[in-house]
Parts: C-alpha cells; structure tokens; sequence
C-alpha cells in the first residue's frame, strides 16, 4: 500500500460473525438489547459491514488507547501509524487484508481489533466516533474508561480484541475477553460486548460475543454532551493549541461534569476580552488565523498538516459549522451531527503556519525532510474527505 490515501478513498468491507450460536441468542434476545440495535446486528452478520475509509481511519488514528489524539506524543507518532498499515495491509476490491501470511506484532493486532470492533458496535447503536469515551484527564474527577460509549439508550462498553496468527484459534482471545470481565470489580456498561477482530490475507472478520453486564446510573444526555465536545476539544487542540477557543472549552466540559449548568440553557462560549467569537460572521473564524482554510460555497473547512512520509502530509481539521455548534452549546445541535461523506480538493500553497514541525511543546520533530519542515510555503495536492464535521485528507506536497 502506497499511503493512507487508498484507504481514505475506498469502503471497506468487514465481515460479521456471531462467535457460536450461544452468543447469537444472547445478542439476539430483545428483553435484553433495544430491538433496533439487534435488527441492525442481524443486519450486519447478513450482509457485513460497510464503513467509509474516513471512518476506519478515524477510529484507527484517534481511538489509540496508546498513542491516540488525547496522548501528547500523538503529532510524532502520525507517521509509525501510517508505516504500520503501509507496510502490513494492502486494500483490493473494498477489502483490507494482511500482505504476508505471518503473525503480526501485537500491538497492531490489538489496534485493528480495537478500531473493527468499534465500528461494528457503532453500526449497531447508530452511534459514532465522538459517542466514544473520550474524556481528557481531571483533577477533579475520575475519567471514564476507553472502551465506552454512550448510546440514547445507555451506556456500551466494549472489550475487543484482535488476532492475525497464522493459524487463528479465537479460544484465547475470548478466553482474555471473559477473564477481563470476570476480574472487574464492577461493568460501567449496560450493554457489555466483546468482539474479536481476525486479520488474514484475504480480509477481515469480526467475531461478536456477550459478556454478561450490569447497569449503571448515569445522566446519559450530560455524558453524551461531554463527551462529544471532550473528542472535539482534542481535535481543535491539535489544529490549534494556542487558541483561546481550547481552554474555555475545557472550562465548559469540567462545569458541565460537575453540573454547574443546566443542559437546555447552556450560554454560548466566549472569548474573556471581546463580546463573542467571530465564527459565523462569513469571514475566515480566527480560529484558524495561524491554520489552513478553505473557504467556498461548498465547504468551508480548516486545519493543519501533518507530516506522514516523504511527499505525503495528514490532513486533519474541522469544518466551521461545526465549530459554530461547539461554540453555540446547543445540545440537540451537538448530538444530532450527522453528516454523509463529502470531499474537497485542495491544490495550492500553503503558509508554512499551517503545517506542524513541532511537537505538543514545541519541539522540532526528527525527521530529515528539509522540504517539509523547511520551506515557507508548499504545494499541497490532493482530495480531503469531510464527515460529521471531520476531516480527513493525505496530501502530496511539493
């Protein structure tokens, strides 16, 4: 595989499994499931899934429970996480699949495992990325566990894991699953799934099972509303991280957690020494001043460069309306962002302000590329994909 860019462009297809036919009647069993939820599973073990290439690469890049976008060297690790997937996987006719028939490291395999299953379970509750749990770290309160996420009708957590032997037995990744469960002093979730992702050299394969778990109490709208604007605090601190945006965020996110605000009244975020953020005035927000922005009547985006490889950057940015809506603090506006694929493409110069040389505190980035890191301004070529208010783009530059 060249780059990101043909999984970016492509749909995969994933095939889905009950793990034997006692997990199927317990996943299938509406006393205990919402009915839509197991029609959708149903659905899904028929037909396999279908996802976006935008979104396998979303859960992919930002869902890492080791070098995620939460994680301060997430900047440096864009490129290994690229490399991971251009040296090990290719893409053909909608299928991703291993290149060589040997075991995978497993750091890799428990990542695919981790982003395949989330996909699935997604599909399932009709749910998306930023429903995942993506809390930032408090002092003031204990942060939920990665594996969650927050549906209308409770909480999900999900154990998933992934396996690429050459000779796959599923007995010891579901052995691992229900031990977990077993040895938890307690399940933050009402509905407990463990799923096993198989990686081989022709596709991949996602195995469902029922662990048993146990309810919760939980205001599950606040928890829906902290936890979409926790993940786009960690995307807008990534495009920007001296805004003045990111930090009234977070002030926001903490009072909300500790109920200081009513949800149906939430006052619109603004800056402390002007009357309001200037994001829908029509001209380019200062959000972006120091960023890239694409201004037309189809879209009007903003973001930052990446670097991935040698002549190729990452795109990541936000479109402003979404921006508005974060500003705005509507909460129905918040949860009910649900876009279908688009693209873009770009192809001009770009300032080097909006392309990243430099770790989360300020370090140069070590790599010898002189053109990348060096140059004023840079040709930047290529289509950028936009869903949910994301997006995603790989970028040749010149």
């Amino acid at each position: 595989m060249n780059s990101l860019n043909e999984i970016i462009k492509s749909q995969i297809n994933i095939k889905i499994e009950f793990f034997d036919e006692t997990h199927k009647k317990l996943l299938c069993n509406k006393r205990k499931y919402p009915s839509d939820v197991v029609e959708r599973m149903k659905k899904l073990v028929s037909d396999g899934l279908v996802v976006d290439g935008h979104d396998f690469l979303e859960y992919y890049l930002f869902h890492n429970k080791r070098y995620g976008i939460e994680k301060e060297d997430f900047i440096e690790m864009i490129p290994s996480k690229s490399n991971e997937l251009r040296m090990h996987f290719d893409i053909k006719n909608n299928q991703l699949f291993k290149l060589r028939n040997i075991a995978l490291d497993k750091t890799i395999t428990e990542h695919i495992g981790e982003s395949v299953g989330m996909l699935a379970i997604s599909h399932c509750f009709n749910i998306q990325s930023a429903d995942w749990s993506f809390i930032p770290e408090s002092n003031k309160q204990k942060t939920l566990d990665c594996s969650l996420a927050i549906s209308d009708t409770g909480l999900i957590e999900l154990e998933a894991k992934g396996t690429s032997a050459v000779d796959i037995n599923l007995s010891a990744p579901s052995n691992s699953i229900f031990e977990k469960k077993k040895n938890k002093k307690s399940a933050k979730g009402k509905y407990y799934y463990g799923s096993i992702t198989t990686i081989d050299t022709s596709n991949l394969t996602c195995y469902l099972l029922d662990p048993p778990g146990n309810d919760g109490n939980f205001d599950l709208k606040r928890l829906r509303v902290t936890n979409r604007l926790s993940y786009y605090y960690e995307i807008l601190r990534v495009i920007a991280p001296s805004s003045e945006l990111i930090d009234i965020l977070m002030d926001r996110i903490e009072s909300i957690r500790e109920f200081k605000y009513d949800l149906e009244s939430l006052e619109k975020l603004k800056p402390k020494n002007r009357p309001r953020f200037n994001y829908a005035s029509g001209n380019e927000p200062t959000f972006f001043f120091r960023s890239y922005y694409h201004d037309s009547k189809e879209m009007k985006i903003g973001g930052r460069f990446f670097y991935l490889q040698e002549g190729l950057s990452l795109f990541i940015g936000v479109e402003n309306n979404l921006l508005n809506k974060i500003v705005n603090q509507n909460v129905d506006h918040l949860l009910s962002v649900d876009d279908e694929l688009s693209s873009i493409e770009i192809n001009e110069l770009v300032n080097r302000t909006a392309i990243q040389t430099t770790t989360r505190d300020g370090q140069r980035i070590k790599v010898e590329d002189k053109l990348f890191f060096g140059s004023s301004q840079l040709k930047m070529s290529g289509r950028v994909y936009i869903k949910n208010g994301l997006a995603l783009g790989v970028i040749s530059y010149k």
